[in-house]
């Protein structure tokens, strides 16, 4: 009876102990909160008095992949599991979130604005410092990881947007092309004709020249001036007919030209492409490729024309200018 008697006396001072203990966990130690978009890192340490002090850390990833370090200071009480905590930013603007909850296991469960304007729940999981640096490293890794997958998928985006930009450019230069080979091609054939135009008024001025001559001074002195008038206004004539030229190649300079070495420059880049350019850069390179084959003949076409038609006036001018003179004199 005796034994029996102490056997029970051990037991009620056990589960009493036990009983205590449970009753007044202590929360002392370091906690981890572990989220998709950030990592909360608590330490709390319980005085004999029930006190807790501590720090809280906050690493949060934004939707930019942009990380933001904050530290709080930690300030409240315990009683048994449960516990009240304030947290505080230094500085004179300093804000300040609370929470309360309680311990469960290695389970610190805490309700408050722990997450800025929005009332909510974090567990945080009791853990080892060197646990706390391993999942700290693992969420820098996978931000640069997100970072880099951004930059990357960015820089696709551009790559497709600017290969738009070129199928547009190309699209532009086909249609430039494509109409001044239109406007320019029938005119060719008349090109000879302006030429033999030369030829035919200086052809006239001689012979009206010739006309003057072998009129007798005085008794035909009106008629031979008549002569010299019409001499001097087919000059001009012919003079008109240049200035018309000299403004086809001032516009063919200020337009042509520099059209086709944008489409020259532009087939090179096609060329340096490659197999790098997309089905739809391809297509229009290769539409490019062959405006510019019909495109080049004509300008090289116009080109040559229009300096023909120069050589031509400057030997018909020579000509007619000579004439103009004896004219002149003969009169």
């Amino acid at each position: 009876m005796g034994a029996l008697m102490s056997k029970l006396k051990i037991i009620a001072l056990l589960t009493a102990i036990f009983v205590s203990s449970c009753g007044r966990a202590d929360v002392s130690g370091e906690y981890l909160a572990r989220f998709t978009n950030g990592i909360y890192h608590l330490q709390l340490l319980k005085t004999s008095d029930d006190k807790l002090t501590g720090q809280l850390d906050t690493i949060v990833r934004d939707k930019d992949n942009k990380l933001t370090y904050l530290s709080f200071t930690a300030s409240g009480v315990a009683d048994g599991r449960s516990v009240s905590l304030t947290f505080s930013t230094p500085g004179i603007l300093s804000s300040h979130l609370s929470a309360s909850g309680a311990l469960d296991g290695s389970a610190l469960s805490l309700t408050g604005n722990l997450n800025p304007n929005l009332i909510s729940t974090v567990v945080f999981n009791r853990v080892a410092r060197e646990k706390y640096k391993t999942d700290v490293d693992a969420f820098l890794k996978e931000t640069e990881s997100l970072i880099a997958q951004k930059l990357t998928d960015e820089m696709k985006q551009e790559a497709i947007q600017a290969q738009g930009r070129f199928v547009f450019t190309v699209d532009r230069l086909i249609a430039s092309a494509q109409k001044f080979t239109a406007e320019a091609a029938p005119h060719l054939d008349k090109w000879p004709l302006a030429e033999d135009r030369f030829r035919s008024i200086t052809t006239q001025m001689s012979a009206n020249l010739g006309r003057q001559k072998s009129l007798d001074r005085d008794r035909f002195a009106v008629q031979r001036g008549q002569i010299n008038v019409a001499i001097n206004q087919a000059a001009l004539v012919s003079e008109q007919a240049h200035s018309e030229v000299e403004k086809l190649q001032s516009t063919f300079d200020a337009n042509v030209t520099p059209l086709n070495t944008r489409i020259s420059n532009t087939l090179r880049a096609c060329r340096s492409l490659g197999e790098a350019s997309t089905f739809n850069v391809k297509t229009a390179c290769s539409r490019l490729d062959d405006t510019a084959l019909k495109f080049d003949e004509t300008y090289r076409a116009i080109s040559r024309g229009l300096a023909r038609m120069e050589t031509v006036y400057q030997e018909e001018k020579r000509k007619q200018d000579s004439v103009v003179r004896e004219s002149d004199n003969a009169n």
